[in-house]
Order: structure tokens, then C-alpha cells, then sequence
């Protein structure tokens, strides 16, 4: 009896495209922290406007500027 491929079997597959569910999409390994850092700034952002509604002048400038660094790392720029 012969072997034939079906619809399931990857030989019937048509070529690898990149699509993100396909299941031969290779693993994302990259260390892009880009999204985590946005995230960071944007805590910061909303600490800073807390501190800003409670008429806190000291964290609210602590803050800012924890989140300028955060922004000059983002950038590759050491501050």
C-alpha cells in the first residue's frame, strides 16, 4: 500500500510565507526591550501626573526625570 499525503501532512503545505500562526515561523529570541521601556516611561508619565494632582513638587520632578533617563537609555543615549 502507498503512502499518499493529506491535507494535514506538511508535504501538501504550500510555501513558508512568514505568517505569524504558521507553525514554521521561527522563534522570536531577539532582546528588543523596546516595548518594555515605552512601558517604563509610561509609568513614569502616570506616577509623574499623580504626583502632579497631589501637589507633590519633589516626586513629581524625581519622577520626570526618572523617566527622561529611561527615555535617553531608550534612545542609546547615556545620561
Amino acid at each position: 500500500m502507498a503512502y499518499t499525503p493529506g491535507p494535514g501532512d506538511e508535504e501538501t503545505w504550500p510555501p513558508f510565507s512568514g505568517r505569524p500562526h504558521d507553525p514554521r515561523t521561527p522563534e522570536d529570541d531577539s532582546d528588543d526591550t523596546t516595548e518594555e521601556a515605552i512601558v517604563d516611561v509610561f509609568g513614569y508619565i502616570a506616577d509623574a501626573l499623580g504626583a502632579y494632582r497631589k501637589n507633590d513638587r519633589n516626586e513629581y520632578d524625581r519622577v520626570l526625570r526618572e523617566a527622561a533617563k529611561a527615555i535617553n537609555i531608550m534612545l542609546g543615549e547615556s545620561k
